[in-house]
């Protein structure tokens, strides 16, 4: 499997690109929630929580 890491355990530029795309795409439905008035906390835990699951799944198949 290859690593998004450098030898010197930087991010590569890919994992940068993952970073920028990963905040394109949650930016606005994070905005969306919290214009709604809930807590940003709530909102980044279960963001973290869905993808906590996506990894498992990964990993089991």
């Amino acid at each position: 499997m290859k690593t998004l890491y450098r030898d010197d355990y930087r991010p590569s530029c890919s994992a940068l690109d993952l970073c920028q795309v990963t905040r394109e795409v949650l930016k606005p439905i994070f905005d969306d929630y919290l214009s709604e008035g809930y807590s940003p906390r709530e909102i980044s835990q279960l963001m973290q929580s869905e993808i906590t699951i996506l990894e498992l799944e990964a990993v089991l198949e």
